[in-house]
């Protein structure tokens, strides 16, 4: 059972670790290992610098009482006293930790994913690595003597790390028995007598003084290489600002400029930078907007609301003024005082930021994800099996076949061929699919096109009408019919559908028996053909005004989203089409005593919406409980309609943070602001559903909206509690 735990959150040394209870005894050392790796790699429920204690695994006086307080932080059960009973459930606390954080990727795949993957596996050759150290264990006994024997072999001095040992034996091996070493004639004579020259002034003891001596030699090898490195450096760096193409008017060390340039080009691209590169920071607009563009984008130290100064880069003393306030606020360094120095520290701690937010993507792989990545890369390459990818639909020969096969289904001719050739789709779709070839065939004489009366009068008929344009009138009346025949069945059906739609009790009883009358009003679609791109996405309007016609939604911008991308090209006056209303969740006043809401991150929008529609009701006594639960403090959406609300007798509201933010000053949250900075667990949703319960459990309504782990995580408190008033949007 433990095996597959460990390969689920794949931990590196499985089969090798002696807690699955075969043996009697558990060895200390790996229970503490491996103690310190859940919570490293996994729970990380410490701040980095809190796991210190837990990391001294070769001292057991310091690492117990550390472990007996961790034990009490992250709640572990008191009841569970054998260290197996403790590491199946810290297992279990950092599987479902590992599900909540990878939700998508740990979501039973569809049938057609199922599908794929089996392609995959039966038609991709599995690749096994050839790096035999892949498969080392670097801590086992018989790699240590194995280290230590090679240190010996090669004249290393022992040291008690056998892996320091190791690392010494490498570098002798990699400086004095590669090829280019074995190629140089060997030095004979007599070894540099260390004891001839000035002393070290510790001849009192021999033995450190010909340590000093020692030392002394391999400082100086080190500084001749390293001036040596200098040399080389001073003629390619000569070599360059010599060139003609560089910027003369910088002078013989132009290049330091060139060197920052490329370096804040390098930073800005690993932060996906949009704007123009390279930045001049010489140019003070250039500097103020990318200040901006950096706290609004990647640092966002302030809410949305306090950089409105920092925004108004065409003002440049309100802009300095906000500057000046906003380096003493982000903790940037007093004796920085250039702009390059100054971007520079800003650069680098909005990398960490990225980097701090999104670990697992920039994580260097390991050696079991470093062979996947070489499965994919060395995967043959999939062919489509599609023969049309392969046509080109405007040759010659693709042209005589498509009106060919239009005049062998008796198509008319056209000069557009692909006009003929969607023809005979058209035909070869109604007449010649399976549906219809299984139907007998019509028997009879095919309808007289002339013996019906067309809309021409006798007195055109009498000056002598063409027979063609008469022909042709009559079959466009016979077309006009069966277009007309169709409409009326797909308005009959249409009708049908709207009966049922107003029927329904769960319509908006308000506007009556034609409560869709509204919605009959035709919106001009601005993609006329199919070839034009549509995207469509789920709002929740979280505000609205009637009488002005407008409404406020809530939007979450995602970079290199495609809806993302559409929204930010907007400007004033842009015309967009919205449609709605969905869903069918109905309130009526008083109907519930108590509502508790739980929202993760944006899915707020829907919850917010009813609830301060509740609130707004001055008639509607519901208490309204609202649990929400974000990433960090900086992810925290309509904080100040939150707290506004909060101002309400029947509302009250607590947020809870998944990441720590110890990174944060420490007024960052407000006095009596309801926030946790740790994660929502199972005691506190049965703490705010147990509040709400002692008017009857029939009284309550619980709303959900997050994702399909966070949902399932509240229902199973619900379960607990046998509370069945359940809505999920």
């Amino acid at each position: 059972m433990f095996e597959r735990y460990l390969s689920a959150l794949q931990y590196p040394r499985v089969g090798q670790l002696n807690i699955d209870g075969k043996q009697s005894v558990i060895d200390p050392k790996d229970f503490r290992g491996f103690i310190m790796w859940l919570e490293d790699q996994k729970i990380r429920f410490l701040p980095i610098d809190e796991r210190e204690p837990l990391r001294r695994i070769n001292a057991p006086d310091e690492w117990n009482p550390a472990y007996e307080k961790y034990k009490q932080d992250i709640g572990l059960p008191l009841n569970l006293k054998t260290k197996h009973e403790q590491i199946s459930w810290l297992l279990l606390y950092a599987i479902r930790l590992e599900y909540i954080d990878n939700a998508d990727h740990y979501r039973p795949v569809t049938s057609a994913k199922k599908l794929d993957e089996e392609a995959k596996k039966t038609s991709v050759p599995e690749v096994q690595s050839t790096n035999p150290f892949d498969s080392f264990d670097f801590t086992s006994a018989d790699f240590e003597e194995g280290s230590w024997k090679l240190a010996e072999r090669l004249g290393i001095a022992y040291h008690p790390d056998h892996l320091i040992a190791l690392q010494a034996a490498a570098k002798v091996i990699s400086s004095a028995y590669n090829k280019e070493a074995l190629k140089e004639v060997v030095i004979t004579g007599q070894p540099f007598p260390i004891e001839q020259g000035s002393g070290m002034g510790l001849e009192k003891d021999a033995d450190l003084e010909q340590c000093a001596r020692i030392l002394r030699l391999l400082q100086i090898q080190n500084i001749r290489k390293l001036q040596t490195t200098i040399n080389e450096t001073i003629v390619a760096v000569q070599n360059v600002t010599a060139d003609p193409r560089t910027d003369t008017s910088l002078g013989k060390v132009g290049m330091k400029y060139f060197c920052l340039a490329k370096m804040f080009e390098r930073y800005l691209t690993a932060l996906q930078y949009t704007g123009n590169q390279p930045v001049n920071i010489d140019d003070p607009k250039e500097f103020r907007s990318l200040i901006s563009w950096l706290e609004d984008q990647k640092i966002r130290h302030y809410t949305i609301e306090n950089r409105e100064n920092l925004k108004q880069i065409g003002t440049v003393d309100v802009w300095d003024a906000a500057y000046d306030q906003y380096k003493t606020d982000v903790g940037l360094p007093y004796e920085l005082e250039t702009r390059q120095e100054q971007l520079t520290w800003l650069l680098l701690h909005a990398v960490r930021l990225e980097y701090s937010d999104n670990v697992d993507t920039y994580r260097p792989l390991s050696g079991a994800r470093k062979v996947e990545e070489q499965k994919k890369s060395t995967a043959p390459e999939v062919k489509s099996a599609n023969p049309f990818d392969s046509l080109d639909f405007t040759n010659a020969q693709f042209e005589e076949g498509a009106r060919k096969l239009a005049d062998r289904l008796g198509i008319a001719y056209h000069p557009d061929h692909l006009v003929s050739l969607r023809a005979a789709g058209r035909v070869i779709h109604d007449c010649l699919n399976k549906e219809t070839l299984k139907e007998p065939p019509v028997a009879g004489q095919p309808y007289v096109v002339g013996a019906g009366k067309t809309g021409t009068t006798d007195k055109q008929q009498q000056n002598g009408t063409e027979p063609e344009l008469e022909r042709a009138a009559q079959i466009l009346r016979l077309l006009q019919i069966q277009n007309m025949r169709s409409m009326q069945t797909t308005i009959n059906e249409t009708i049908v559908a709207v009966q049922n739609v107003t029927a329904d009790p769960k319509t908006d009883t308000a506007l009556g028996k034609d409560a869709r009358e509204h919605a009959k009003k035709e919106i001009r679609k601005h993609d006329q053909t199919e070839d034009d791109l549509y995207i469509s996405r789920p709002y929740t309007p979280i505000a609205s005004d009637l009488e002005a016609g407008t409404f406020d939604v809530l939007i979450k911008l995602e970079p290199g989203g495609a809806m993302t991308n559409y929204l930010v090209t907007l400007s004033i006056g842009a015309h967009t089409e919205w449609k709605g209303l969905y869903g069918d969740f109905l309130w009526k006043r008083n109907q519930h005593r108590n509502v508790v809401a739980f929202v993760q991150g944006v899915a707020i929008a829907p919850v917010y919406s009813t609830l301060s529609t509740i609130l707004d009701d001055s008639e509607d006594d519901t208490r309204l409980t609202l649990c929400a639960c974000f990433r960090d403090l900086q992810s925290v959406l309509l904080r100040e309609e939150l707290r506004s609300m909060g101002s309400y007798w029947n509302f009250r509201y607590e947020v809870y943070l998944s990441r720590r933010t110890d990174h944060c000053p420490p007024l960052a949250v407000r006095y009596a602001e309801p926030i946790h900075d740790r994660r929502l667990e199972a005691e506190d949703t049965e703490r705010l559903l147990e509040r709400s319960i002692s008017d009857g459990k029939q009284t309550l309504l619980v709303l959900l909206c997050g994702t399909e782990p966070f949902t399932a995580f509240i229902k199973s408190s619900l379960v607990k509690l046998g509370i069945e008033n359940c809505y999920t949007f």
